[in-house]
Parts: C-alpha cells; sequence; structure tokens
C-alpha cells in the first residue's frame, strides 16, 4: 500500500522529526506520553485535555486519523510531504519517498520539558524530490492530502510511483513529466 504523510512546518519542531527521520524513524506528533493509539480513546483524550490542546472531540478526530498508522505494514511505501534529505527547513513542493521496515510502535520524544512526537513507524529512506510548481498533476494530486497520514488512492499518484517502480530506480526526471 502507498500512503501520504505530512509534517509540521512549524520549525522547531520540523528540526526535531527531521532528525528522528535520519535515524530512520518517521514520527507524527500528538503523542505526550500516554497516547498511544493502541490503547482506548478515553486515554487520548484525557491527556490532551490536560495538554489544553482541545476539547474531547478535537481529540477523538486526531486519535482516528493517527490510528491509520496501525494500518502501514513493512514494506509500504510512504510519501513524506516537505521533507527534502539534507535540508534543514519544510519544502511546500517537496517530498521523499520512505519505505516502513518496522510497524507502529510508541516512544515520546523528550527532548529538555518537551515531550511529544510519541507515535512512529520505522523506516528505510529512498530519496526525496523537488517540484517548483503545485500546478501539476503530481502537484495538485500531492496537495489534496492534507491529513496526518492517509493512504492513497489518487490515480495521478499511483502512476507516478508505479513508473518510478518500473524504471528501477527512483528516476528525478519522471517529476517534470508530471
Amino acid at each position: 500500500m502507498y500512503f501520504a504523510w505530512n509534517l509540521t512546518n512549524e520549525q522547531d519542531d520540523f528540526l526535531l522529526i527531521a532528525k528522528e527521520l535520519e535515524q530512520n524513524r518517521l514520527r507524527q506528533g500528538w503523542g505526550k506520553n500516554g497516547m498511544d493509539i493502541r490503547l482506548p480513546l478515553k486515554n487520548f483524550q484525557t491527556i490532551f485535555t490536560m495538554a489544553n490542546w482541545g476539547n474531547s472531540k478535537k481529540a477523538e478526530g486526531i486519535y482516528n486519523r493517527l490510528r491509520k498508522m496501525l494500518e502501514i505494514q513493512v514494506g509500504d511505501t510512504i510519501i513524506v510531504k516537505g521533507y527534502i534529505k539534507g535540508k534543514d527547513y519544510y519544502v511546500p513542493c517537496g517530498f521523499s519517498i520512505v519505505e516502513c521496515t518496522k510497524t507502529y510502535d510508541f516512544v515520546p520524544l523528550i527532548n529538555g520539558n518537551y515531550d511529544c512526537f510519541g507515535h512512529f513507524i520505522e523506516v528505510k529512506y529512498i530519496d526525496s524530490y523537488e517540484y517548483f510548481t503545485t500546478n501539476t498533476k503530481l502537484g495538485n494530486s500531492l496537495w489534496g492530502y492534507r491529513d496526518s497520514i492517509k493512504r492513497i488512492n489518487d490515480k495521478n499518484i499511483l502512476n507516478f510511483l508505479g513508473l518510478l517502480k518500473a524504471n528501477g530506480n527512483f528516476a528525478k526526471e519522471l517529476i517534470s513529466w508530471l
């Protein structure tokens, strides 16, 4: 299966996540200690509201979106929007392709007083791509995947990924064709 994964564009959080990605851990937010999505919703809601992130209804929506991580299996391909290996900032017209090597786990990312981004999967980096406008079939298609994590069903993106695999490598010239 194929998934789209959105990263935060908030610079400090992005740098933490990018550093983790360099260590082959792809993380997602809303993950303070005790917010493991394998636990009941009530646990997630309690900690979410105690952190002043919003009410129980908002927590339920985020919990349900994050639970899509449980669908990702070893070998699945993930488009990580906004991440270009080697860049220390969010790239709006860029993405990386990674492959899942280990399914969901939960360990909060502790950085000083910071406790979050506990949801993660282990991945293998494949390649990064930049395109210079969202005015392409691929850019327009990727724009539609705004949830944290979402299974890809869009024909343009699936065709793109199929072309990359059929060519035996992740050929950068395909970006301009799309």
